[in-house]
């Protein structure tokens, strides 16, 4: 759908347009009836969408989306599908014009785009989502692109089967619909059999076909059995069209002969060294403790013979065949008898020890819904390993790392272990007060599962978190992470985080002309003024990272965005101040969440640039209590090469 609107422009705008210097750029679309000079380019010239990485370096959402239809700037429809894993995109879009508008959403209540930069998270629900992106041209024509995301049930990619049966056969393993297992044995007398499977996700589409000894069956009630071995692939295809699972059945149809031979014989998940042949009685296999207990799979070539497993001098029951402990050296005998003759099959089995694996792979921290912190190789603590700000990086051979969090009383932290076989992920916390510290206390927050961990830990303003990450290795060796997490107070925010680059932005304002201004300042995206007779000047902060503002703490971590207005003393001079105190100047992160709120009295003087010394900064961060902050000629900057960071800051107003 394509709306256009056409604004009414005050006199006032025809009568300083040429003292602006706008001039008449006018592309991709006629202005209209008036020929007022202003573009009516509405056009976006590209297009992408992203599902953003989350907390977890493997998360399935760090990937590129393709559109169903290559982007066309004239095409302002169009599709997207994407699997139930992926619940949050960014759309990054590129206006065609200098001075149009981009918004997420329309163009009164929507969330204005940066030309070239993602958006802010978009959450998808199953089912239908539009997205919309509103261009306002120059001269207040608008065009919407639309892109319809068809966000899929998780069920929509499930291609795992509920059942499968074969009628009055025991399969080895016995089918589990929540194991990984995906091969299976049993043995027949019949010449036909009847095979029972259901996919999971039916309902959501996905569907089961089934092979026979290369061909296809079509009647499952039915199943023909050659003499000997006859391989049987029951394949379930997800709703989605693309993804597979194959089920592969070995199933020996058994007739009456007076040999006593092996059709099969293996172990689940192991390979001997040798290829399994019937004339070949001796075999070796290598285990690992982590694969106890194993599956035996052991088929006679006839129906007359019979078959006996014998471990240590134990013989093992029929039943059992699916749960086996096997030690190291054990020698496991496989016994044919079929009158009187009798074949011994042995497989000699070496078991590895447990790993003994105990590094981390990753290490995160997240805070709020998707944010992420860096984390720093080192420690807060001087005279032992001291941090470098500039280092963002994890090495699983580095044990000590710190991070710096503001706006958020809490955060997440993600420990993922370089061994899947590791037994354990143990977090501890102890609060460090200066040269004192509480004893270490158990985080109730935590889980560890298939290899990562999670936790909640709480923090305290002004003070320094150490948190220990122990992990046990499937051998019970152990290693010890620690991380110092340092939550700062509102001084150290604002003197450290926002005020630094706030001011260094100031450099790059000029005195704003009659329109509209865009530029791109030391503040990540854009500075924007704009002027109106008020006049009333409306800077924006779009995508702001201090980490880019020499405070390095925060280079990869979470932006922020928002916006403060400032009437001005007039169209030429900068003297002004700031009216935002309803409301007042928010910082979020790109997710929307609250880090601070400032009630921002600037009056800046005429020069260019100079702020007046009775500016203030009222500052509300962690609390309902609002703080004053007022500006002095040599800014309190907390971050000194002498900074005790297990102390709170105060810059002492």
């Amino acid at each position: 759908m394509k709306v256009i609107r056409k604004y009414l422009f005050m006199i006032f705008v025809l009568s300083i347009a040429a003292f602006s210097g706008c001039g008449a750029d006018v592309a991709g679309v006629a202005a209209g009836d008036i020929d007022d000079g202003l573009s009516s380019d509405y056009f976006i010239k590209s297009l992408s969408v992203d599902a953003p990485s989350l907390a977890n370096e493997d998360d399935p959402n760090a990937t590129k989306l393709n559109l169903k239809y290559s982007f066309v700037p004239g095409e302002w429809d169009n599709e997207l599908e994407v699997p139930y894993s992926i619940d949050i995109i960014t759309v990054t879009a590129e206006k065609n014009h200098t001075w149009a508008s981009m918004y997420l959403g329309d163009s009164e209540t929507g969330t204005e785009l940066t030309s070239g930069d993602p958006s802010g998270p978009i959450t998808l629900q199953v089912g239908e989502n539009t997205v919309t992106i509103t261009v306002v041209a120059q001269d207040g024509l608008e065009l919407e692109y639309n892109i319809n995301v068809i966000r899929h049930t998780a069920e929509h990619a499930d291609a795992a089967l509920s059942t499968l049966e074969i009628d009055g056969i025991t399969l080895s393993p016995i089918f589990d619909p929540a194991s990984s297992e995906r091969t299976f044995s049993g043995s027949s007398n019949d010449d036909y059999i009847d095979i029972t499977a259901y996919a999971r996700s039916a309902g959501d589409g996905a569907t089961v076909e089934l092979i026979a000894n290369s061909d296809e069956v079509s009647d499952w009630s039915d199943v023909p059995l050659n003499g000997g071995m006859n391989t049987i692939q029951a394949i379930c295809t997800a709703g989605d069209g693309t993804t597979r699972e194959t089920y592969t059945l070995n199933i020996f149809r058994q007739q009456i002969t007076t040999t006593a031979d092996l059709v099969a014989l293996s172990i689940s998940g192991a390979s001997f060294d040798k290829p399994f042949d019937k004339d070949t009685t001796s075999y070796k296999v290598n285990l690992s403790a982590s694969m106890n207990p194993i599956t035996l799979v052991a088929q006679a070539e006839s129906s007359s013979a019979s078959v006996e497993v014998i471990i240590n001098g134990s013989t093992i029951a029929p039943e059992d065949y699916d749960n086996i402990t096997v030690n190291d050296g054990n020698i496991i005998l496989v016994i044919v008898t079929n009158g009187e003759l009798e074949k011994v099959y042995d497989i000699s089995a070496t078991v590895s020890t447990a790993s003994a694996n105990a590094d981390l792979k990753s290490l995160k921290v997240g805070v709020g819904t998707i944010s992420t912190r860096p984390i720093h190789p080192g420690t807060f603590v001087r005279g032992a390993t001291y941090h470098d700000p500039n280092s963002v990086k994890f090495t699983k051979t580095v044990t000590d790392y710190v991070t710096v969090i503001y706006g958020f009383t809490s955060m997440n932290v993600t420990a993922v272990v370089d061994d899947n076989a590791a037994s354990n992920v143990q977090f501890t916390t102890r609060r460090c007060y200066g040269t004192a510290s509480e004893a270490d206390g158990t985080v109730s927050a935590q889980n560890f599962a298939s290899g990562t961990a999670t936790a909640t830990i709480g923090l305290d303003a002004g003070y320094v978190t150490r948190i220990s990450i122990t992990v046990t290795a499937a051998s019970g060796a152990t290693k010890v992470y620690t991380l110092y997490a340092k939550l700062l107070n509102a001084d150290e925010f604002y003197w450290g985080i926002y005020a630094q680059p706030m001011d260094a932005s100031k450099n790059r304002w000029t005195k704003p002309q009659p329109g509209t201004y865009n530029g791109t300042g030391l503040v990540s995206g854009t500075v924007k003024w704009v002027v109106t007779t008020a006049p009333v000047s409306t800077i924006t902060l779009t995508n702001y990272n201090d980490g880019k503002q020499n405070f390095l703490y925060n280079d990869g971590g979470y932006v922020a965005n928002g916006a403060h207005r400032a009437e001005l003393k007039s169209l030429m001079a900068k003297d002004g101040w700031d009216v935002t105190y309803n409301p007042p100047f928010l910082i979020k992160t790109v997710a929307g969440e609250y880090v601070a709120e400032l009630d921002y009295h600037l009056w800046i003087d005429d020069s260019d640039p100079v702020e007046a010394t009775d500016s203030y900064t009222g500052i509300r961060y962690l609390s309902d209590e609002w703080q004053i902050q007022t500006f002095k000629n040599v800014k309190p900057y907390p971050f000194t090469a002498t900074y005790n960071w297990f102390e709170p800051w105060t810059d002492g107003q």
